[in-house]
């Protein structure tokens, strides 16, 4: 699960929520390889802009250019997908996860590459999970939310994981607090 990261955050997230079926995804292709891999995720448009946003899909990029020290996702095979995704199953790309060999935080180039990536979109903040594979030790993922410029740095923040069912409740709740579910 996710570490207890009471920050508060520009963006009004309280937890992001990845559905079991794309945590495991991310377990066994980034966290089972070598680092510097990654993902595309994605999501339903009105969870973004919830305090509970909720990652549904995940989609491998098992062709991206990668070094040991950097992760460049291959955006030839990703925008088709990206695509049909919300063609055909009204998802959003929300972020992209991926692995490092250390340091838990999205590098200089990370946040350069998402920030490059607001142009085609109008999300409020892109959700860029770190991490750690089984090559490095123990399987860790970190949260990241990452905005559209320089002015806003990268926010750690918990995550959870959750089903369909689960997250309904969970967003119920909110609403119960007297919390706007969705933006």
């Amino acid at each position: 699960m996710g570490s207890d990261c009471s920050r508060s955050n520009p963006f009004g997230v309280v937890k992001v929520v990845f559905s079991p079926e794309v945590f495991e995804r991310m377990k066994q292709t980034i966290g089972s390889v070598i680092p510097e891999s990654g993902g595309a995720l994605f999501g339903k448009r009105a969870t973004i802009r919830s305090p509970l946003p909720y990652i549904t899909d995940f989609v491998f990029d098992a062709d991206a250019k990668c070094t040991l020290i950097e992760y460049e996702p291959n955006f030839d095979y990703l925008n088709p997908v990206r695509e049909e995704k919300w063609n055909n199953h009204s998802l959003e790309l929300q972020g992209v996860a991926h692995s490092h060999p250390s340091r838990c935080r999205p590098s200089s180039d990370d946040l350069e590459c998402l920030r490059s990536m607001f142009s085609s979109t109008d999300i409020p903040f892109f959700v860029a999970p770190i991490i750690y594979s089984k090559f490095i030790g123990d399987f860790k993922l970190f949260c990241y939310l990452v905005g559209p410029d320089e002015h806003t740095p990268a926010y750690r923040v918990d995550y959870r994981i959750m089903n369909e069912e689960e997250y309904k409740k969970a967003i119920s709740e909110l609403d119960v607090a007297g919390i706007t579910p969705y933006i």
